[in-house]
């Protein structure tokens, strides 16, 4: 057996119910530390919120709004550093796992085949990105959501950069960062 096999993505997330219940202890701060913290400008409080108000598309549409990759962010990014250190849950407790919450959120946006996105109309013109790391696949994205037809151009025989080149197998898993894109 293959080492990598063996430690086969540790961090395996949250069902359904785990992820609301972990959703149902936030504090719903007004001025949020945890949103303050986040470089990406994910707010894990807005997605939070409306995700444990039962808004699944706004929390959805949350954490993509800035960030097309969310799903490998919320499996990749060193939360415990940045919004987890932040929250205002640790006072009483643990932090909330915005990670493992916003992994979730992007899993099942995937298994119900949730579009995030409204594409403007098509524009005639032609935009070519090159290099499909995360850098590459947010430009591509934002620009097909302005209605371009984009052409990504990769240097390497599979798409992804980084996260594919960059990550061990054990910390993401090839097939989720497939699906991601």
């Amino acid at each position: 057996m293959n080492c990598a096999d063996h430690f086969k993505q540790m961090n395996k997330g949250f069902d359904f119910g785990q992820a609301l219940a972990e959703a149902d202890r936030c504090l719903l701060c007004h001025d949020a530390p945890c949103s303050k913290a986040c470089p990406a400008e994910t707010d894990p409080a807005g997605f939070i919120r409306k995700f444990r108000f039962r808004n699944i598309t706004g929390a959805i549409r949350t954490i993509k709004k800035n960030n097309i990759l969310g799903g490998a962010c919320g499996v990749l990014c060193p939360t415990a550093e940045l919004c987890e250190k932040e929250c205002s849950a640790t006072g009483i407790g643990r932090p909330i796992a915005i990670g493992k919450i916003q992994r979730f959120l992007v899993e099942y946006a995937r298994e119900l085949n949730f579009s995030v996105f409204e594409k403007a109309d098509p524009r005639p013109e032609k935009v070519a990105v090159v290099g499909s790391g995360p850098a590459g696949l947010s430009c591509a994205a934002e620009l097909a959501k302005d209605g371009y037809h984009v052409t990504v151009f990769e240097a390497r025989k599979e798409s992804g950069g980084v996260l594919r080149y960059g990550v061990v197998s054990f910390r993401f898993d090839m097939d989720f960062l497939a699906a991601e894109m």
